[in-house]
């Protein structure tokens, strides 16, 4: 059967599968189709999440039904400021964007290291994470 699913940037995928299908499955498909890691998705039918467990058809979906599909973005994506074992971080543009909004940091990098203040004011993360390393 051919389902429809939305995501919230609405993009419109049409998939055919199986009515006995997992729902597991259909957002390999659909990681497939739109790049987002299948950890990411929630898939809502009529309102309510589905989980990766239930079979299509048992929840009730039949051929031309709408699933939205909602990416939630992980943590390391929004602000995860943990270091590597290398002096790096995790992710670096969250560390760079940390820095940049505390202006106490910032005034006592001006002052005591403007090199590295450059590189966090600076728009290149591989530069900002080779100096970490340099700096560990």
């Amino acid at each position: 059967m051919k389902i429809i699913v939305m995501t919230t940037d609405e993009l419109f995928v049409t998939l055919e599968v199986d009515p006995q299908e997992l729902v597991e499955n259909v957002k390999a498909l659909l990681e497939v189709e739109t790049q987002v890691p299948l950890q990411q998705q929630q898939l809502l039918y009529h309102g309510r999440e589905i989980k990766n467990m239930d079979r299509l058809s048992l929840i009730g979906l039949v051929e031309g039904d709408l699933i939205m599909m909602v990416s939630t973005p992980s943590r390391t994506e929004e602000n995860d400021l943990s270091l590597n074992l290398d002096g790096s971080v995790v992710n670096p543009r969250a560390m760079q964007q940390h820095i940049r909004n505390d202006w106490h940091l910032m005034n006592l990098l001006l002052e005591r290291d403007p090199a590295f203040a450059e590189v966090v004011l600076g728009d290149n993360l591989d530069v900002f994470q080779n100096t970490l390393k340099q700096q560990h």
